[in-house]
């Protein structure tokens, strides 16, 4: 659901509780929002904002999830927080806040055994595919506190990163509870990979989220904070990252294992070659482009069939071999598709720091 969320709420709606409230948010220093909202001034906007780390301010950690029932208590949240800071804001005009910034994303339980490096390097792969590299850029950093791949492009940004990690390593004051959970879930052997898709201001909230929903004029909190529009447009992100995946790799022991499987069945070692090799060219090159080698266009128009026919015995021989080079069932790929697409909140017990529901 949503992570992080910036709205200006417009001047008309906003009244000074005592003189020099406003002036006052003026000259706060911008801070990040960690357990409750941060209200300021933007004087580029000339609004007062406000900036919520939803799930934190919700729950007081970041690994449970929100749902639409939660919008309520967020915006009476933001409101007490207005009037701490002597603005007194309408809870109306917060819902239909304009929204700038906007942080969708969902947590993916996985298993310890996932290699997460592995796992960032396939993505990697995954999230440029189909881009111009004079269009994006494409980020990997092996962090001091996890690492993290994702692609920016027109405001906005699509990435994936090691939350356990992140949050264990991470010095924050306001960390402890969010470690202590994320320490419980390594005892049970799993680990959270984080998936996000970040807009970094009104015109990019708009067009995105314009082609799953349909809105008259601006993208308000109310707007925006709709587990279908979420889940969707979450979905459809992650569909062009993990459709475009190479293949699953093989370790170079099940790959011998392999060979020697296809020679106990009666193959040749050159059988095994010419797979091997067909089976690279057409993974570099394309099945299209391969076939063209052996047989080109000014042999077909000379009447030549034998390179063809050789063609032809290389792909039969390839389609038997292939029972015995099976590519590996990717079970990690699978979960992260399946934990979007089913897009059920996690929800933690803070007694015991245990996820409850996922």
């Amino acid at each position: 659901m949503i992570d992080r969320i910036k709205g200006g709420i417009e001047p008309e709606n906003v009244k000074e509780m005592w003189p020099g409230a406003i002036e006052s948010l003026k000259a706060q220093r911008i801070k990040n929002p960690h357990n409750k909202p941060v209200v300021s001034y933007h004087s580029k906007k000339q609004q007062v904002v406000f900036d919520v780390a939803a799930p934190r301010c919700l729950f007081g950690n970041n690994l449970a999830e929100a749902t639409d029932s939660d919008l309520d208590e967020l915006v009476t949240a933001i409101q007490c927080e207005f009037t701490r800071n002597g603005v007194d804001v309408p809870k109306e005009a917060i819902y239909n806040a304009q929204i700038y910034y906007l942080e969708y994303g969902k947590n993916i339980i996985l298993p310890i055994t996932t290699s997460m490096t592995a796992l960032f390097k396939r993505l990697g792969k995954g999230l440029t595919k189909g881009y111009n590299a004079l269009e994006f850029h494409h980020y990997r950093k092996d962090r001091r506190d996890g690492y993290k791949v994702g692609i920016s492009l027109d405001n906005r940004d699509i990435a994936f990163y090691d939350k356990t990690t992140k949050e264990i390593v991470g010095k924050s004051l306001y960390n402890k509870e969010n470690k202590e959970i994320y320490c419980k879930l390594l005892e049970q052997g799993k680990q959270v990979l984080r998936y996000e898709v970040t807009f970094y201001n009104s015109p990019s909230v708009k067009a995105n989220l314009s082609k799953f929903k349909q809105c008259r004029g601006k993208f308000t909190l109310r707007e925006v904070w709709d587990s279908k529009l979420a889940r969707e447009l979450l979905v459809s992100f992650s569909n062009e990252v993990l459709n475009n995946l190479p293949p699953a790799g093989c370790s170079k022991e099940a790959e011998l294992r392999q060979i020697k499987e296809a020679i106990r069945g009666g193959f040749s070692t050159s059988d095994i070659l010419l797979y091997k090799g067909l089976e690279n060219l057409e993974k570099k090159l394309g099945a299209n482009t391969a076939k063209e080698m052996f047989n080109p266009i000014e042999e077909r128009y000379a009447g030549g069939k034998k390179q063809y026919m050789q063609y032809s015995a290389a792909k039969n021989k390839q389609e038997k071999l292939a029972e015995y080079f099976k590519t590996k069932r990717d079970q990690t790929i699978r979960k992260i598709k399946r934990t979007i697409n089913d897009f059920k909140p996690i929800r933690v017990d803070m007694g015991t720091k245990e996820i409850i529901d996922y």
